[in-house]
């Protein structure tokens, strides 16, 4: 809320050397014009002695930036004017500021399988419930749930942890920007992929900071309810991953 009140008043001349009034010269007129704002006071003076010989002063209680003001001497005209200024942008590239902790999976790299929990699984629809350690894995620790639907054809999901500093098997896909883990910057990389005798199949290979985290690859059968957007379920997969891991941060 804005407001400005005007107000005015003769001062006489006092005299430089005994601090007596002047018996000579016309008297100081002193005009104030005072303006408030809900964050500030603004308050200014103008005195003069003859029309033609005018001098202003302003002081300022509370300050805040983007406001100024322009008085004139006590007559008509504009009293105040407030210009509001927009707030400075943020430097590009200047997000939410990721951990400088080095991701590391801990004991989730000594037994993939704890990577999805029993409450976990029970919400991803994953009947087998167990995991499976995958000793010949060749791209770093892995655990596989297996399902059987409502046919004979087998369906997988596979959660790997590569080891650090070990290169993404494969490059290229759709890259698609998870939610942070633990204030890591989390980038998935989406790919379809052939698998034989599989009605489809999609990996999803995870980057937190940079680093490549998590691995899952989700192998859709003819008769898995998945098969079509079995992407769409490695992405999930992956984010509960992520959960867990954070978890045993």
């Amino acid at each position: 809320m804005r407001g400005c009140s005007r107000s005015s008043w003769l001062v006489p001349r006092v005299s430089s050397g005994d601090g007596r009034p002047e018996t000579t010269g016309p008297p100081l007129i002193l005009c104030q014009t005072r303006c408030t704002t809900s964050e500030e006071v603004v308050v200014g003076a103008v005195t003069r002695s003859r029309p033609e010989s005018v001098m202003f002063g302003a002081g300022r209680a509370v300050g805040v930036v983007g406001l100024s003001l322009a008085v004139t001497a006590c007559g008509g005209g504009a009293a105040e004017q407030v210009v509001s200024e927009p707030a400075p942008r943020p430097p590009p590239g200047s997000g939410p500021a990721t951990s400088t902790t080095p991701w590391d999976p801990g004991p989730l790299l000594e037994n993939p399988c704890r990577a999805l929990t029993a409450e976990q699984l029970l919400d991803l629809g994953i009947a087998s419930g167990t995991g499976e350690r995958q000793p010949d894995a060749p791209d770093g620790p892995t655990c596989r749930w297996s399902d059987r639907f409502t046919g004979p054809t087998d369906s997988s999901t596979d959660v790997t942890f590569p080891e650090p500093g070990e290169p993404s098997p494969e490059t290229g896909g759709q890259e698609r920007e998870l939610r942070p883990v633990g204030g890591r910057l989390t980038v998935a990389t989406i790919r379809t992929a052939d698998v034989p005798d599989a009605a489809s199949a999609c990996d999803v290979s995870v980057d937190v900071d940079g680093d490549d985290a998590v691995l899952v690859r989700v192998v859709a059968g003819g008769s898995s309810p998945f098969g079509a957007d079995v992407c769409a379920r490695a992405v999930t997969v992956a984010e509960n991953v992520l959960a867990t891991a954070e978890s045993d941060m």
